[in-house]
């Protein structure tokens, strides 16, 4: 450093302009510059920052009240209670994380960021991933969960009563989530000069296929499938049971309700990540050349992904009245703190 600054000093430059015309040379030297944090250039005018800023707000404070409400009153069954309080927790890291916050467009050659390039870099960082996934997979367990109360009541009761298990599938679905994702640990890399890349994209467009089509597979189209088909049997054999027992069907009714919640779960996910896949796919395979459409269908892909994380309470507000009668109690509590502290 005080070499340049004295190469500075007599010869009148000043010290960026000395390091762009040489930057060849000094990279070959022991006095080479590395990296350092650098912030992202980030457009506050952009129209879609301040949708997109509205939508995940909503996401967060909305999955923060269903977290509260867990801990205030049932909203649905015991076991279901604890798969949605896992979802909400899912659905709130992920709505934070699409916040549109400035990045680093820079990194230093340091474990701290390589570790921000593996799993924060980005729009869609790794770790955003993680907690979709998850978020899929919480919404399929629950459409399983809602499955076997209704077709086998025995396997329900030895599985899904007992917290231990349920701890225990919670804990299944997050390592699964991570392994999902565990492409990602090992291609995104820092190269010399702090920037984060892909090295996936390097590869061959079959090579590319290959790798992307495995994660789409397990975690949309199968999570689909599932929601989907557990959905029919399930709603079928309610139908079958509101015939037969008409008179005392208010149980019927309430699990006919929450399968109808866990329904709506499933088109939004199928509607708000269909796009995600697509963009994640073209990207890939290098379809994408042109820069603009490409900013626009990405644009839209984080869009959708912000509207799906918040989507859950909004449903629960519309649908659950045990929900909406928790709302209400904590708004007259918090109402009543204010009148007392004033």
């Amino acid at each position: 450093m005080r070499v340049v600054e004295t190469f500075c000093h007599f010869t009148g430059q000043t010290e960026p302009t000395f390091r762009r015309q040489n930057e060849g040379t000094m990279e070959d030297s022991n006095s080479t510059v590395l990296p350092n944090w650098e912030l992202d250039n980030f457009e506050w005018g952009d129209p879609t920052f301040y949708f997109q800023f509205a939508i995940n707000t909503v996401g967060v404070v909305g999955n923060i009240l269903v977290v509260i409400a867990y801990f205030m009153g049932d909203m649905f069954t015991v076991s279901v209670n604890y798969f949605v309080l896992s979802l909400a927790c899912a659905n709130l890291l992920a709505a934070i994380l699409l916040l549109p916050i400035p990045g680093f467009m820079q990194v230093p050659l340091s474990p701290p960021g390589r570790l921000y390039c593996v799993f924060l870099q980005g729009d869609m960082s790794t770790l955003l991933w993680v907690c979709i996934t998850a978020s899929i997979f919480l919404t399929m367990t629950i459409s399983i969960e809602s499955f076997t109360a209704v077709r086998k009541p025995t396997l329900y009761k030895k599985i899904f009563c007992f917290k231990r298990y349920r701890r225990l599938i919670t804990l299944i679905v997050w390592c699964a989530a991570f392994l999902t994702n565990t492409r990602h640990y090992f291609t995104k890399r820092v190269d010399e000069n702090g920037m984060c890349y892909d090295v996936l994209g390097l590869q061959s467009e079959h090579t590319c296929g290959i790798a992307v089509s495995l994660p789409i597979g397990l975690t949309y189209i199968l999570p689909s499938i599932v929601m989907i088909t557990s959905y029919a049997f399930t709603a079928s054999r309610l139908r079958e049971n509101m015939e037969k027992n008409r008179r005392n069907s208010a149980l019927t009714h309430a699990r006919h309700r929450i399968i109808g919640v866990v329904l709506i779960d499933a088109i939004a996910l199928i509607i708000c990540l269909a796009p995600s896949q697509v963009v994640f796919l073209l990207r890939c395979l290098n379809k994408t050349k042109n820069r603009e459409y490409f900013q626009i269908l990405a644009s839209f892909e984080t869009i959708l992904l912000s509207l799906y994380v918040c989507a859950n309470p909004v449903i629960y507000t519309i649908t659950n009245p045990q929900f909406r009668l928790t709302l209400k109690t904590m708004r007259e509590r918090a109402t009543g703190c204010c009148r007392l502290k004033g």
